[in-house]
């Protein structure tokens, strides 16, 4: 850590003291609602619970995972607009932008390039990672207003054993607010650096026969910077634009719900990946529409019955520009898929939860074209899934949890991934948990079929599923009615990660399952929340290593700090604060480590409108990422200081 990232973090901590030390004491502190006390007996309003730990709702200290729940108050108070600036805060997280798409790293473990798809992104429950590369939102992408989102509940570890694929190094569920939530109808424009402009729309409203409705809409564009690369000795100059918008709708009556959303992003690509013609006009455009329904009622007086379906269709459209015309690419998937599962309470003192789960992808296609020349491939495939974890509670203080699920694939290798926990109260501000489970990441359609003769690149169809194991101990003390600590350590052995590689037996590309990555590590997190003032502090420690070398995209030590004041009083401030030592890059070079602090205020006018200012990188200090090998850079630098100008009306 360097003296300036231990100079913030600890300036942070004692404004934050200054600020409660008039605090009068709290019959509820805002404490509270982090670790889920019930405002009231019997009721769960102002309760914070988690439902995608264990699929059903748990307070803070009863789930069986290493859990962070960022609440919709929490991205206010910080000025958070995108799923990656959450996600920044959150220990162990860390962030690669390729100037394309933005790539979510767990504990050490960030590939360059792989789309998010070994991380599971849910959208109220519902899976956005799409069939065909299996790639998921990880910033912008997701195209939402994080203003209409209640809670974000992060996962990290192995969460196979109750989600199956994808859910090897983290489980991310953005869950959107109720009508109640939002009450009323709100309205953003945003003006910024890079000639961004935003504007958002929200409402919701409850009608007298009890239905319940919300809708939203979101539209960006940004210029985006001029940015210089040294390795073509050039400036690309209005090429790293971004335009997005995002739909939602949500309907809910009783015991039953249902979510549709539609989301669209164009994203240029200033950098010549993939050898392209540099400073020409290269881009992605990726989009879903998503309808979800749920249903679940009681049965009896300790069973409840949950039904799940969603539908999906997902593509990605990319022009890439050579010096005698360009390759166009796309894919193309459409996915239904149908849930169960019942819930029964057998005693006080235990509970078990069985399920199953259908998934049809009945369109998963590849196409890339350029001039005469096209390669393409089609694989629809399908995937049956079953679950069981059973609880137990032989003493008040002591908790037994055991479970596993089992994916029976038609195109791949099937797999089976069990999950334990003990789970120790030795009193009431103290829970101590012992995690194991275990994860995989089925091959996607691309890796095993994709074909090219000019690359040269050859189908891999044998390529077997990646697969984690995680052995995990955390602390869990509350110290005071506001003061919270977390303490964890982690060891995650993973085996059969697919990588690219040249076959020495033909000199041609394809994906191999070549690497064994095992990582060790420390996650620290202090919260301070008091009526007047939040703050946290924490620190992370990781030590990757692939078949015993370097691994690259990794950094060691990450402190992140962050303290804000109430987003409801008259005058509001929030700062973060993100420190990173160096990462290597796939040459073995290293980026140098960076602070970042970010922040935003805002003041209200008036009784209807709040005008806020954000900015991003204050210190505007330089910074790179570590990029992927389609890229002729090693790492690819980051924004310097960027302003933001917001005017929000609410009625």
């Amino acid at each position: 850590m360097t003296k300036h990232s231990s100079a913030a973090a600890l300036a942070i901590l004692f404004i934050a003291g200054r600020l409660s030390a008039a605090d009068n004491p709290q019959v509820n502190p805002p404490l509270d609602k982090l670790l889920g006390t019930p405002v009231s007996a019997g009721r769960e309003q102002g309760q914070l619970l988690s439902s995608t730990a264990a699929k059903y709702e748990q307070q803070l200290g009863s789930v069986p995972a290493s859990i962070t729940i960022v609440t919709a108050e929490e991205i206010d108070r910080y000025g958070w607009t995108t799923l990656d600036q959450v996600l920044q805060s959150v220990p162990g997280f860390y962030l690669t932008n390729d100037r394309n798409y933005t790539y979510l790293g767990v504990r050490g473990i960030g590939r360059p390039t792989d789309y998010n798809s070994r991380i599971l992104v849910l959208l109220n429950g519902q899976p956005l990672n799409e069939p065909v590369i299996g790639g998921a939102p990880g910033g912008s992408d997701l195209a939402i207003d994080l203003r209409t989102v209640q809670k974000i509940e992060i996962v990290r570890g192995p969460g196979s054993a109750l989600y199956g694929s994808h859910a090897m190094h983290a489980v991310i569920n953005v869950i959107t607010m109720s009508a109640d939530d939002m009450d009323g109808v709100s309205a953003t424009a945003r003006t910024g650096s890079h000639q961004d402009q935003m504007g958002s729309l929200r409402m919701g409203k409850t009608f007298a026969n009890g239905l319940q409705m919300t809708a939203s809409a979101l539209w960006q564009e940004t210029n985006g910077a001029n940015l210089v690369f040294p390795e073509y000795d050039d400036v690309a100059r209005g090429k790293d634009y971004e335009n997005l918008y995002g739909v939602a709708l949500g309907l809910r009556k009783g015991n039953f719900k249902l979510n549709a959303s539609r989301r669209s992003r164009t994203k240029g690509i200033p950098t010549g990946s993939y050898e392209s013609q540099f400073n020409a006009d290269s881009w992605t455009t990726n989009w879903m529409d998503l309808v979800g329904v749920d249903y679940h009622r009681a049965i009896g007086s300790n069973k409840t019955i949950e039904v799940r379906g969603s539908w999906d269709r997902s593509g990605e459209h990319g022009l890439w520009p050579y010096g005698v015309g360009a390759g166009i690419d796309h894919t193309f998937g459409v996915r239904w898929s149908g849930e169960a599962h019942l819930h029964w309470d057998i005693r006080t003192n235990q509970r078990l939860t069985v399920g199953g789960e259908y998934t049809n992808v009945s369109s998963a296609r590849y196409q890339y074209q350029a001039g005469d020349y096209i390669t393409r491939f089609a694989r629809p495939y399908d995937m049956t899934s079953y679950f069981a974890e059973y609880e137990y509670r032989p003493i008040p203080q002591l908790g037994l949890v055991a479970g596993f699920r089992r994916d029976d694939f038609s195109a791949t290798a099937d797999s089976t991934n069990p999950r334990a926990a003990i789970l120790f109260n030795p009193r009431e501000s103290t829970t101590l948990k012992l995690l194991y489970g275990t994860a995989f990441r089925s091959p996607n359609p691309y890796e095993t079929l994709y074909a090219d003769p000019l690359t040269p690149w050859k189908a891999n169809p044998d390529l077997k599923p990646e697969r984690i194991r995680t052995t995990e101990l955390e602390w869990e003390q509350r110290f005071s009615p506001d003061l919270f600590f977390v303490a964890s350590m982690f060891r995650n052995k993973s085996t059969n990660m697919i990588d690219q590689q040249v076959d020495p037996n033909d000199g041609v590309n394809w994906y191999k399952n070549l690497s064994q990555i095992s990582s060790n590590g420390v996650e620290l997190r202090l919260d301070r929340r008091t009526n007047r003032a939040w703050a946290y502090l924490s620190y992370s420690f990781v030590d990757a290593d692939d078949l015993g070398g370097n691994i690259d995209n990794q950094p060691r030590h990450m402190v992140k700090a962050g303290l804000s004041t109430s987003p409801w009083q008259p005058i509001h401030f929030g700062l973060d604060a993100v420190f990173e030592s160096g990462r290597y890059t796939r040459d073995e070079e290293k980026t140098p480590s960076y602070l970042l602090l970010n922040g935003t205020m805002s003041k209200q006018l008036g009784e209807h409108f709040r005008l806020g200012l954000k900015a991003h990188n204050m210190l505007n200090r330089r910074y790179a990422t570590p990029v992927g090998p389609e890229l002729r850079q090693q790492a690819i630098r980051q924004d310097g200081r960027t302003l933001a100008l917001e005017l929000t009306f609410s009625r």
